[in-house]
């Protein structure tokens, strides 16, 4: 029984280490996305990830506003608005199209 238990234990830590590299890149990313927006004023936008424009780092002025993830439900697709530091969609919308983008 102790064996079953080792086992648990350690697929526990385990998991729960690929959540901190997880988070710890998400955090990098985010802050490379910030940098590429630091130099834009006003409202702009970056993917989180470049080349993958699913979710998108949302910017004023360079600091942090939140992020803008695309959603699809099957029919339609939808941006859905979430503030920094949460988890919480507060909006959805069609594009983003009036969020500038940093250039090259």
């Amino acid at each position: 029984m102790t064996h079953l238990y080792d086992d648990t234990a350690a697929a526990a830590v385990v998991h729960a280490a690929r959540l901190t590299v997880v988070n710890a890149k998400w955090h990098i990313c985010e802050e490379q996305a910030l940098e590429r927006l630091s130099h834009v004023r006003g409202l702009a936008c970056t993917p989180l990830f470049p080349g993958h424009a699913v979710i998108h780092v949302v910017a004023c002025d360079g600091r942090l506003l939140g992020r803008a993830r695309l959603h699809h439900n099957g029919r339609t697709a939808r941006w859905l608005a979430v503030p920094a530091g949460t988890g919480r969609e507060i909006g959805t919308y069609r594009t983003l199209q009036r969020c500038p983008r940093p250039g090259p």
